[in-house]
C-alpha cells in the first residue's frame, strides 16, 4: 500500500469515528429531554451489560441481518423518535434510548404519578413481572420493546422502522385505554400477533416513502407467528 493510500484510510477511519461518536452524543451525555408530557432518556448501559448484550443481541442480527439492529439508535433514528411521539400525540411515555433500567422502572410502578391511572392488581400481577423479567431479559439483548405498565420504551436498535414500531405500540395502548385488559388479551398468544400486527402497521404508514419497513417489521413479526405455533 503506498503512502497516500494509507494516509486516505487513516483519515476515512479518523472520519468514520468522529461521526458515530456524534451520532451518539446525547447517549455519551446522558441526555434528557421532554416533548409535552413524555420523557426521553440517552444513556448507554454498564459496561458489563454491553459485554453480555453485545453477545446476546447475535441472534437478532442473524434473524433480521442487520448490524444495526441492537446498536444503539444513532442521529437519524432519534429524530423519528422525536417526530413520532409529537405527531401522534403520545402521552406520558418514557422513551430509553440505548438503555434500560429494571430497579428504576420497577419503583416507578407505584411511585410516578403518570401511571396512577393503571390498576394495582395489574401492576402487582402482570407489572411487576413484565418489568423485571422483560427488562432483564431487554437489558442482556438489546431487544426492543414496550412495556404498558410503566409506559416505557425501551430502544436499543439504530432502525427507525423498530424505533417506531416499538412507539406504535404506546399509540395503541393509548387508544385503547386499558392496559391490563388489552396485556390480558395479549397473554392469549393470538392478541400478541394482533398487537405485533397493529404496531407494524402503524410504522409501516407513518414511515411509508421515508425508510425501509417491511425489510425488518416482516421477519421480526414472523418469529412472533413462529413462536405462536409452537405453543
Amino acid at each position: 500500500m503506498s503512502l497516500e493510500k494509507l494516509i486516505n484510510a487513516t483519515e476515512k477511519i479518523g472520519s468514520n469515528i468522529l461521526e458515530y461518536i456524534k451520532s451518539v452524543e446525547k447517549l455519551v451525555d446522558r441526555t434528557t429531554e421532554k416533548i409535552g408530557s413524555n420523557t426521553l432518556e440517552y444513556a448507554f448501559d454498564d459496561p458489563l451489560s454491553k459485554g453480555i448484550s453485545f453477545i446476546g443481541n447475535l441472534p437478532y442480527k442473524l434473524i433480521l441481518l442487520s448490524k444495526d439492529v441492537g446498536n444503539y439508535p444513532r442521529e437519524n433514528t432519534q429524530k423519528y423518535i422525536s417526530e413520532y411521539i409529537a405527531d401522534e400525540k403520545l402521552e406520558n411515555v418514557t422513551v430509553r434510548i440505548g438503555h434500560n433500567r429494571v430497579v428504576k422502572d420497577t419503583i416507578r410502578l407505584f411511585k410516578d404519578e403518570k401511571l396512577k391511572d393503571i390498576s394495582l392488581l395489574g401492576k402487582i400481577f402482570l407489572g411487576i413481572p413484565s418489568t423485571i423479567l422483560g427488562g432483564i431479559y431487554s437489558k442482556f439483548t438489546r431487544a426492543d420493546y414496550y412495556n404498558p405498565f410503566t409506559r416505557t420504551a425501551v430502544i436499543y436498535s439504530d432502525v427507525p422502522a423498530i424505533a417506531v414500531h416499538e412507539l406504535a405500540h404506546a399509540k395503541d395502548y393509548q387508544d385503547i385505554g386499558a392496559p391490563t385488559l388489552y396485556s390480558l388479551f395479549r397473554s392469549t398468544g393470538i392478541g400478541a400477533l394482533y398487537q405485533e400486527a397493529r404496531a407494524s402497521l402503524m410504522a409501516h404508514k407513518y414511515l411509508k416513502g421515508k425508510e425501509r419497513t417491511g425489510r425488518y417489521l416482516i421477519p421480526a413479526f414472523l418469529t412472533h407467528a413462529f413462536n405462536f405455533l409452537l405453543g
